[in-house]
């Protein structure tokens, strides 16, 4: 990378050469012109490699006590307040014959002060600064400025020193543009090699400046190392960390998570140490997705209302348009301060038409179906301090570190706890559409007395390979057992009548499924990739449960609201079909699939707050306590406590076992 910048010092030497050497009548050829050119690149880069190399020099050997030191140390102690990295960097700097990338003998270089920019303000990303050394960072940093005696000496290359280098490398027949001969350039200058100079002017230099590099070699060792592990620890922490995508074939394959996560931050520390945008580096680890950078702002600004002193608890206000009291004052107060109402000139203690467009847009962001007499359950939600909702954020945040999403520019993501589905195209979200997710029906594991919730939507992620216009469904066996059988075992003619057939295979086998048609328990499409849950997203007869705002109510796949506009929009992004095509299939109950050219990312995620549209942050019902689980592990645990799972009569094509209700916004916050 170093030799791209000559094109920047070609003019200055070519001037500098025209005026300080001037080659006599009878001077022998010119050397190559591709040489030349190549010494002319290096007017701007060679100072710094030099410098580099005479303080790896003086102090490599600090850099290598230090590291050797630290990789005979234990795990914990090194992840407590040493160099957790220090066998990494043990292979990073030998490579690099131990020159610095992040500081010299007079404190940090630029891209090292751009790190510490970094580390000191990764709290805003609800990361702890600590363990990135950013204290003893600061410490050497002062201690090498006070120290140093010396300004750098003027390394720049005049016109004698560019044509002596010129003719030394034509000389030794070495070829230009070759990183050997630039490591061996670099090496005889500063008196590596034992060989003349071919610049004497900068090796004299560099032989003084050593003394004050070996005074500030353990100091300087030091900082380079704090600066390197910090940057290494943060990023694995916003993202190397993050192996929720590869498969255990894949781990395995690799060695392990440990070398998988070594490779990505080596990566990581090339990128810092050759980059002139070293802090650009450490933002690209971010999560990608537009919600995290919300999220990051939405933390900002609830720490400031807890900072201002929070908001204080509010009764249950009577609505009606006019109604005043002191209640009405206090519930305005409230919705000001979270930002659903603004603040008036004077005060207001009137119950008027704004005061309940912001009620109503606080219900829907937390999940409440808009009402003119809230139940307790709104009350309870505005009571909720704003430590609590600070931690929320959290939780949200470094799940999108833990996605499994990584930047794909076309997508499709259902986040869980949302009941939605969105859909991507070039970054730009183009659809978004109500869905119905798996329920949150528990039994408890004899065996790791643990509660499971078996029909829960699974985490996840998959490609959308294709989709079947009218569908068959085969009914598993569970379902079979549990909600069939006991309809057919008295009325033979009962699967006939719902439009059902028993299917018999090859050597005996037989299954039920269901035929295509408006009864189909896929409804008439199904969007299929193929999984390890064996989940889909699908159509359904049972529309109704699409009106509730918490929409738990499947066996783990996830249903579509309207499910022919995503298919339309499929078909026709590829070219596959056009409306009036799926029309006629439609008709003629004719299964039809259509695979796609380019197989769509599907991401199942797991977020319990999110910013919507109108900037208002939600926070959600945690349905499957994962958030709860996360904090504290213990609740999860079912011991004796085995309940069986309450069924009703109402039963739906997936299993559907329980009528909605708004009650069910009781599960959160």
């Amino acid at each position: 990378m170093k030799h791209l910048f000559y094109i920047l010092g070609l003019l200055l030497t070519a001037l500098v050469l025209s005026c300080e050497t001037k080659a006599p009548i009878d001077a022998p050829p010119k050397p190559s012109n591709e040489t030349r050119v190549y010494v002319e690149g290096l007017v701007q880069v060679l100072a710094e490699d030099l410098m580099d190399q005479a303080e790896a020099q003086a102090t490599g050997q600090e850099i290598k006590i230090l590291l050797d030191t630290e990789a005979q140390r234990s795990w914990r102690a090194r992840l407590s307040g040493g160099i957790k990295y220090a066998d990494l960097f043990q292979e990073i700097y030998e490579e690099r014959g131990y020159r610095k990338a992040f500081a010299h003998s007079n404190g940090l270089k630029p891209r090292g002060e751009a790190i510490l920019g970094t580390l000191l303000s990764s709290k805003v990303h609800a990361l702890d600064p600590s363990p990135y050394h950013v204290k003893r960072i600061q410490e050497l940093s002062a201690q090498l400025a006070a120290q140093s005696s010396k300004a750098p000496p003027d390394l720049l290359l005049n016109g004698a020193e560019a044509e002596s280098i010129i003719k030394w490398i034509d000389g030794e027949s070495l070829p230009p543009n070759d990183e050997k001969t630039y490591k061996r350039l670099i090496k005889t200058i500063v008196g590596v090699e034992n060989e003349p100079s071919p610049a004497p002017r900068l090796t004299a230099l560099l032989a003084e400046y050593k003394g004050d590099f070996s005074k500030s070699a353990k100091n300087s060792a030091e900082l380079e190392i704090r600066v390197a592990d910090g940057a290494l620890r943060y990023a694995r922490d916003m993202k190397h960390f993050n192996v929720a995508r590869l498969s255990w074939k894949d781990l395995s394959d690799a060695g392990g998570s440990k070398n998988i996560i070594y490779k990505r931050l080596k990566s990581t520390f090339v990128l810092l140490a050759e980059s002139q945008e070293a802090a650009q580096v450490l933002k690209d680890l971010e999560p990608k997705h537009p919600q995290y950078a919300l999220l990051i702002d939405s933390l900002a600004r609830y720490q400031k209302i807890a900072a201002e002193g929070g908001w204080s608890k509010v009764s249950a206000v009577n609505l009606t348009l006019g109604a005043k009291g002191p209640r009405v004052a206090q519930l305005r107060k409230r919705l000001e301060i979270e930002g659903y109402l603004e603040a008036p000139a004077e005060a207001n203690s009137t119950v008027d038409e704004p005061l309940i467009k912001a009620l109503e847009a606080f219900e829907v962001a937390h999940q409440f179906r808009p009402s003119d007499k809230p139940p307790a359950a709104v009350w309870r939600s505005l009571n909720v301090p704003v430590e609590r909702r600070i931690e929320q954020i959290v939780v949200s945040i470094q799940r999108w570190r833990e996605s499994r999403y990584d930047g794909e520019p076309d997508f499709v993501l259902v986040n869980i706890p949302d009941f939605h589905a969105e859909v991507f195209s070039k970054g730009v979200r183009d659809l978004r559409f109500r869905v119905v997710v798996g329920n949150t029906t528990k039994t408890c594991n004899p065996k790791t007395q643990k509660w499971v919730m078996p029909n829960a939507t699974p985490i996840q992620m998959a490609q959308m390979d294709h989709l079947i216009i009218n569908p068959f469904w085969s009914v598993p066996d569970r379902i079979v057992e549990e909600e069939l059988r006991p309809k057919f075992k008295n009325d033979p003619d009962w699967l006939a009548k719902n439009n059902y057939e028993v299917v018999t295979v090859k050597g005996g086998n037989t299954w039920i499924r269901q035929k295509p048609g408006d009864s189909n328990a896929l409804g008439r499409v199904k969007f299929i990739f193929p999984n390890r849950h064996n989940t889909y997203m699908h159509d359904t007869p049972n529309k109704k449960y699409f009106e509730y705002p918490v929409r738990a109510f499947s066996h783990g796949c996830v249903r579509v609201k309207d499910p022919m506009n995503f298919a339309h929009y499929l078909l026709n992004k590829e070219g596959l079909a056009t409306p009036e095509d799926v029309d006629v299939l439609l008709k003629d109950m004719t299964q039809r699939k259509f695979n796609l050219k380019a197989p769509l990312p599907v991401f199942f995620e797991y977020y319990v707050v999110r910013v919507n549209d109108e900037g208002h942050t939600e926070f959600l019902a945690d349905i499957y306590k994962l958030d709860q689980l996360r904090a504290d592990p213990e609740a999860n645990n079912c011991v004796h406590k085995v309940r069986a799972a309450i069924k009703s009569e109402d039963t739906d094509e997936d299993g559907d076992t329980s009528e909605p209700s708004d009650v069910s916004r009781d599960l959160g916050p």
